[in-house]
């Protein structure tokens, strides 16, 4: 499986939207590619499970370890579950969302 350009593949992202690619899925990982527009956040469905964000593009900010933090582009986190804050785009953002099926 090969996606070229994940980094542009939404530019640019409409006012007040978040768009979405799931890129893979298996019964290990799912990986969806998130391009959002400032302000946007992003689901709290997600806080069950383990996950990797990565930031391609853009900034999120989002609270670790009780801290807020801006994110920039080649930030990389895991988190685990139950650690899932409000993940916000600051300015527009493409962000790699790894959830992992532990």
């Amino acid at each position: 499986m090969f996606h070229a350009d994940l980094v542009h593949r939404f530019t640019p992202v409409p006012a007040g939207e978040i768009v979405s690619e799931l890129l893979h899925h298996d019964d290990h990982v799912k990986v969806t590619l998130f391009g959002c527009s400032d302000g946007e956040q992003l689901s709290e469905q997600i806080a069950s499970k383990s996950f990797i964000l990565q930031v391609l593009a853009g900034e999120a900010r989002l609270v670790l370890n009780g801290d807020d933090v801006v994110a920039g582009p080649g930030s990389w986190m895991r988190m685990a579950p139950g650690e899932h804050r409000p993940i916000t785009a600051v300015g527009e953002a493409t962000l790699l969302l790894t959830l992992l099926k532990d």
